[in-house]
């Protein structure tokens, strides 16, 4: 079974985001899953969670105000990679 990776438009599930926040530069990844794989310590954060809901469907480039947990912050989507398992 091999594993291949390919840039995509949009984010989808089983997508790993690279978000880039805009108050200090730094970027941070997560893998958009399925609520039983969820594990938020390991990056992987489930499509129905209020993140995961603000993100899927998004497109490579843009910039949105993402709600956390933690309050409002900007970010950009800086790239979409998706995972095939085939």
């Amino acid at each position: 079974m091999s594993e291949d990776t390919s840039v995509v438009p949009k984010v989808f599930i089983e997508s790993q985001v690279s978000l880039m926040y805009l108050d200090n530069k730094e970027t941070e990844q997560f893998t958009i899953c399925f609520p039983d794989q969820s594990d938020p310590d390991k990056g992987n954060i489930s499509f129905l969670s209020p993140v995961g809901r603000q993100l899927v469907l998004r497109s490579a480039g843009e910039k949105l105000a993402l709600t956390t947990p933690g309050g409002n912050t900007e970010v950009i989507i800086k790239e979409i990679k998706f995972k095939s398992h085939w």
